[in-house]
């Protein structure tokens, strides 16, 4: 599982064909359309993920394990603990040194109809942010309005919009296996943040297995596996002992503190 996030990482410019690749021969929207083929009727997804972080600007990585669950852009959740014995071997150099090891605390956020939850399991407290106030304009928090919004490709591409905000071309091809490139188009909102998109697709049955989105001075990679297609809902946490915080503006000024 770990080799394709080794794999993806290396993916960048031209890819000139190795031994048992093929030339490009599938076109971009030949592949979205197996791939949508393969998840029609899919209702949800859930199952576990890797994901690798880079800052450039710093020489800092990041790499935790956890699982996700999606039934659309206003029902999943994602939930992931820093994990610094999880294998690397695509880790960054700088001048010769490997990139520090950061230590994260917990990602968990869960999305919901009317709000969505930031859940700092450290300090048993719980963010809510309201999505009237998040759809406001220039809200600092506009990313969070659905999980769209952050992870624009999961497994399950049926059960999530916006795919038509991307220009798609093919990087590389295998026999069983091809890399797609997603460029923000100019009025999308991932324009803002990411400047592209690397996917990996595994043919036979066609599912998505990595993601890449790379930045200004950042990279996050995305491994996926053990996946479900259409799993029992999930049970939501238990948060009994938790303080709960209302306030967006209070969110705000603890997310900066802790930077």
């Amino acid at each position: 599982m770990l080799s394709l996030a080794i794999v993806i990482l290396a993916v960048s410019g031209p890819v000139h064909a190795e031994e048992g690749e093929l030339p490009a021969m599938t076109a971009p929207h030949e592949a979205l359309q197996h791939w949508l083929d393969a998840c029609r009727g899919v209702s949800s997804v859930r199952g576990n993920v890797c994901i690798f972080r880079y800052n450039h600007t710093w020489h800092k990585q990041s790499r935790s394990t956890g699982q996700f669950g999606y039934r659309s852009g206003s029902h999943g959740f994602i939930r992931a603990v820093s994990d610094e014995e999880l294998s690397d071997r695509a880790y960054k150099r700088y001048r010769g040194t490997p990139y520090s090891f950061e230590q994260k605390p917990v990602d968990h956020f869960r999305w919901f109809e009317d709000h969505v939850l930031l859940i700092d399991e450290e300090h048993q407290m719980i963010v809510e942010f309201p999505i009237t106030l998040i759809d406001a304009d220039g809200t600092l928090f506009a990313g969070l309005k659905s999980m769209d919004h952050i992870y624009p490709f999961l497994p399950g591409i049926l059960n999530q919009r916006g795919i038509d905000q991307f220009s798609f071309k093919v990087t590389r091809e295998t026999p069983n296996e091809i890399y797609l490139r997603a460029t923000p188009n100019p009025e999308s909102h991932f324009r803002r943040n990411c400047d592209s998109f690397d996917l990996i697709l595994k043919k036979d049955p066609w599912r998505l297995y990595a993601v890449r989105c790379t930045g200004i001075d950042y990279e996050t990679v995305l491994v996926f596996s053990d996946v479900e297609f259409d799993p029992p809902l999930w049970d939501e946490p238990d948060l009994s002992g938790y303080r709960s915080d209302t306030s967006p503006n209070k969110g705000e000024n603890r997310n900066a503190g802790d930077e």
